[in-house]
């Protein structure tokens, strides 16, 4: 082989491994709790796809009620310091769970849906909060349906803000991959 030919092999393999290498990273299902600039990698514990249902009421039970689209619940868990541990000389953290509700239409497609009207936040296992401080409503946000094949959606939640009644905000975006039965 001459040396132009050992160029551009090489050349053209930098090109193969640069391209794969960003195939690789755009589907990296890689889930986010925003903090202002801070972003947190957090566990997407479980996800579940329920057609025929829609939301109900975040302080009713239970969460999905009988209707004409589909929803998506999503489980996710990070550990965080519990509020008031910064004071005390021994720190402790815990983790916290939160379940993501978004509503779908039916049938499934490809595009964008508006967070707000559609979707709600409910963080788990904090018996000590009044039920309105645990359940956070949509004040910004997209669920974009990526594509669905087979059995598979995949969805990227692009700037998901919720609320809850005390002015409290959690945030989450990330790429996440969902069966669909």
């Amino acid at each position: 082989m001459s040396n132009k030919q050992i160029r551009t092999a090489a050349l053209g393999l930098v090109v193969l491994l640069a391209l794969s290498a960003g195939c690789v990273s755009r589907y990296r299902m890689d889930f986010y709790m925003v903090d202002g600039e801070n972003r947190k990698k957090i566990e997407i514990e479980a996800t579940e796809y329920t057609i025929d249902t829609r939301l109900n009421d975040p302080l009713a039970a239970p969460r999905l009620m009988p209707g004409s689209t589909s929803t998506v619940t999503i489980s996710v868990g990070t550990r965080g310091d519990r509020e008031g541990a910064k004071d005390l000389v021994i720190a402790f953290d815990e983790y916290l769970k939160y379940r993501i509700y978004v509503e779908l239409p039916s049938p499934l497609s490809a595009g964008p849906v508006n967070l707000i009207g559609h979707s709600f936040v409910q963080l788990l296992k904090r018996y000590e909060l009044p039920p309105e401080e645990s359940a956070y409503l949509p004040v910004s946000g997209n669920f974009v349906i990526d594509s669905v094949k087979d059995s598979d959606m995949f969805a990227t939640l692009q700037n998901g803000v919720w609320k809850n009644s005390i002015d409290s905000t959690v945030a989450f975006e990330g790429r996440l991959k969902i069966k669909i039965r």
